[in-house]
């Protein structure tokens, strides 16, 4: 069995990456997709390079949007 990190931008290919992940998942692979740590109390990016460090393989589809994009009202005095 290989296990595989799955990552990708986020909002933009969230389908693409669950069909992704089923595929690999139905043929025996381990996949340590990134909504396994999205939302842990931990650092993601602490939870990230864990992954990153114990998959043999990396996977990462990356397309026209990147970055964080936070709420309106995140961080905003104003709002």
């Amino acid at each position: 069995m290989v296990t595989i990190y799955l990552s990708s931008t986020y909002e933009d290919l969230k389908d693409y990456r669950q069909v992704l992940f089923e595929a690999l998942r139905k043929v025996g692979q381990q996949v340590f997709p990134i909504e396994d740590y999205l939302w842990a109390d931990r650092r993601p990016i602490n939870q990230c390079r864990q992954n990153v460090e114990l998959a043999d393989r990396e996977v990462r589809r990356i397309t026209f949007r990147y970055g964080y994009v936070p709420s309106a009202n995140h961080g905003n005095p104003h709002a």
